[in-house]
C-alpha cells in the first residue's frame, strides 16, 4: 500500500513540476499571461482575458500531457472563461 501511495504523490509532483514550467513557458512564448488550471482529465488553459482553452489529458504521460496542452494553445477553441484574478465577488 505504500509504494502505491507514493508513486500516486510523485506522479502528483511531477505532474504538477510540468504544469508550472510549462506554463512559465508558454508565458514566454506568448507574452500573455496564461494560467494552467489542473481539473483532472483536462487542463484549463486561462488566457486572463475572459477566455479560455482546455486540453483533455486523461491517462496522458507527463510528455503527452505537455503536448496535447502545446497543441491546445496553439490549435484549441477559445471560450468564455471569467478569470478568477477578475471576480469582483473574491475578497
Amino acid at each position: 500500500m505504500k509504494e502505491s501511495y507514493e508513486m500516486t504523490v510523485k506522479k502528483a509532483n511531477q505532474r504538477y513540476r510540468v504544469l508550472a514550467r510549462l506554463e512559465l513557458v508558454l508565458h514566454a512564448a506568448t507574452d500573455d499571461g496564461i494560467t494552467l488550471i489542473d481539473e483532472g482529465n483536462v487542463i484549463i488553459i486561462d488566457h486572463r482575458n475572459g477566455t479560455a482553452q482546455m486540453a483533455c489529458v486523461r491517462d496522458d504521460s507527463p510528455l503527452e500531457m505537455a503536448i496535447d496542452i502545446l497543441k491546445a494553445v496553439h490549435h484549441g477553441k477559445l471560450f468564455d472563461y471569467p478569470s478568477k484574478e477578475d471576480d469582483p465577488d473574491e475578497d
